[in-house]
């Protein structure tokens, strides 16, 4: 096989990186979705600000505060799968409404797990919000669909743009609103509800008009012969394929450090004295360190690709955590979460890029099923560890154990760049 029709097969990340202008007759639709992510994520930032806190305040044990952030993670994990199937059947706009319809019931037992005190009832909430981020994730799907492949990464990037406007509102409105009933933070989750009627109201209005693209010439033939294949890599052989374990191990790294840094900052904050309104600053940072990168990754990725983008995420996070590690200043605590939300950000996009080239067609949904299994399990991994690791080590500790996570993920990437380099020579 020639080298060209290698790279037609399997187009690297840079290649996946499209500029141009937009696909005329879209607009509207990209719109909805762009006013759908920010309504999304400004009811997720409510439990990203306060979900720590809560749990704190209502679990029966310190150890066990984080536990309601962490389900949020495995309810989007055990959705996914769920949603796609019932989006293929019904279309996106069912899984839309579904997941807003479960947001709304997910505040609305997180106020009354608020009233009477409850921590299991503020979990169960917290897992229908989890459901909630499971059809939410296909929001920018849904934009990619609208138009052409040529133009199919800038509406991603443009979709997740609305988690910038998420990460300065959100987290402002969730901390105005908690004292506006008589139990504290009340207040706060009845805005979840809103927002999450706000988003089904929206997403009524979203149609859905995928493009449908021609297969070009040959490429019948080769869908042909790949159906004809044997059979599929098993999940062993898989994670043996060149790419596939580093960037699933740097994806994995990123959320789980940013998922316990990002729990225990606000609880740790909170515990050396620093007050709601600096706590609200620290998680807006971070939220804007988490997707203000999008804007730039792919002219990253086309620059300088996806294995030292991989190394800059790296390097990111291992500054912000050795910051964080030097003191409980406020300025210690912006830094390290906001240095941390963009190492995410970056290891998550090249993890993921390189996820993408390491499989052939026939094994493409076993690939990316287990990258997703293996990236969400370390994330909800870190939410249900993050409050155990800060009762045992304290704050200062918890971003040594980070630091040494992310100096692995430079070791592991750095391996992989030279394993890549010696077979190119």
């Amino acid at each position: 096989m020639s080298q060209s029709t290698s790279r037609q097969q399997h187009p690297t990340a840079e290649e996946a990186v499209v500029t141009g202008p937009w696909w005329e007759g879209r607009t509207r639709q990209i719109a909805i979705l762009i006013a759908a992510q920010a309504l999304y994520l400004c009811s997720l930032s409510v439990d990203l600000t306060l979900s720590g806190l809560i749990g704190y305040k209502l679990a029966p044990n310190p150890a066990l505060a984080t536990v309601p952030f962490a389900l949020i993670t495995v309810g989007s994990a055990c959705t996914t799968g769920l949603a796609s199937a019932l989006m293929a059947r019904r279309g996106r706009r069912a899984g839309f409404l579904l997941g807003t319809g479960l947001a709304v019931v997910g505040g609305l037992v997180s106020v009354l797990s608020i009233h009477l005190n409850s921590f299991l009832l503020f979990c169960l909430g917290a897992l229908c919000i989890g459901f909630f981020q499971g059809c939410a994730g296909y929001y920018r799907y849904a934009a990619a669909d609208q138009v052409p492949a040529e133009y199919r990464a800038r509406a991603i990037s443009t979709v997740l743009t609305g988690g910038i406007i998420a990460a300065i509102a959100g987290p402002f409105i969730a901390t105005a609103l908690m004292d506006v009933t008589a139990h504290e933070y009340e207040g706060s989750y009845i805005l979840v509800s809103v927002l999450a009627v706000m988003s089904m109201v929206v997403v009524l209005f979203f149609k859905d008009r995928s493009v449908v693209a021609t297969p070009p010439a040959g490429q019948a033939q080769q869908a042909e012969q790949v159906e004809k294949a044997p059979e599929m890599l098993s999940r062993a052989a898989i994670l043996r394929q060149p790419g596939f374990a580093a960037g699933a191990f740097g994806a994995g790294v990123g959320y789980f450090s940013m998922m316990v840094i990002m729990t225990v900052g606000p609880i740790a904050a909170m515990k050396t004295g620093h007050g709601p309104d600096e706590r609200t600053i620290m998680i807006q940072l971070h939220m804007v360190g988490m997707y203000a990168p999008a804007l730039m990754a792919g002219i990253l990725i086309r620059k300088v690709g996806v294995g030292w983008l991989q190394l800059l995420g790296t390097a990111l996070g291992i500054a912000g955590v050795v910051i964080g590690a030097t003191g409980g200043s406020q300025f210690n605590f912006i830094t390290a979460l906001t240095l941390v939300g963009m190492s995410w950000s970056l290891l998550y996009i090249s993890g993921s890029g390189l996820i993408a080239t390491s499989y052939q067609a026939k094994d493409k949904a076993r690939s990316q099923a287990l990258g997703e299994a293996l990236i969400l399990g370390s994330s909800a991994i870190g939410g249900l560890s993050a409050a155990s690791l800060l009762q045992f080590f304290g704050w200062s500790m918890v971003n040594v154990l980070m630091l040494v996570l992310l100096i692995a993920c430079g070791a592991v990437t750095l391996a992989h760049r030279a394993r890549s380099a010696a077979k190119t020579v």
